[in-house]
């Protein structure tokens, strides 16, 4: 199974959908759906069933103070001058940052995910095509962002399943911020 452990943005969809739709006036993008707004803490990628139960374990040891994370500015995976991705990203970075390296610390050699920067963020685009990327790109950075943000007091264990549409999430656990499945 495909996993990967993340927090929830789903209280700010109303906000990441009205920037979507302002990036969609420009190019050609494969949309996220609103239940899909989350922010990737560690990819553990494919993990033998057998191995869930002490992931689970290991992740439900994690306690962290809640902390509040707010919407910054619009970002580019891998570069402005190759965009595949569009993203928004959260500050302050110090809280999620330390959580994620909690997680990559604790799981250890369970873990044969990605050793990628950590770069807090959540998806909202996958670019297909760009009509004209230098004006995309342009009239995507002018785009206001609304400070907007939430308080995280749990993390998630997900399941991707990758289909023809995009993936598909399933929640497999939550993690409160005391550390107590």
């Amino acid at each position: 199974m495909r996993l990967f452990i993340a927090v929830d943005f789903e209280p700010l969809r109303p906000i990441l959908l009205a920037i979507q739709r302002q990036i969609a006036d420009d190019i050609t993008i494969r949309l996220k759906l609103a239940s899909d707004y989350h922010c990737t803490l560690h990819f553990l990628g494919e993990v033998e069933k057998e191995k869930v139960s002490i992931i689970q374990q290991e992740l439900s040891g994690i306690s962290f103070s809640p902390f509040r994370l707010n919407l910054s500015s619009i970002g580019f995976f891998p570069s402005e001058s190759v965009i595949q991705v569009i993203w928004i990203g959260l500050s302050p970075e110090q809280d999620i940052a330390g959580l994620a390296a909690r997680i990559r610390e604790k799981l250890g050699v369970l873990s044969s995910g990605s050793s990628k920067e950590f770069v807090p963020h959540i998806t909202l685009a996958r670019v297909k095509r760009l009509k004209d990327p230098e004006a995309a790109l342009e009239r995507i950075k002018a785009i206001a962002v609304e400070p907007a943000g939430i308080e995280i007091k749990k993390f998630h264990l997900l399941q991707s399943t990758l289909t023809p549409h995009g993936p598909e999430y399933r929640v497999i656990a939550s993690f409160p911020k005391d550390g107590v499945n």
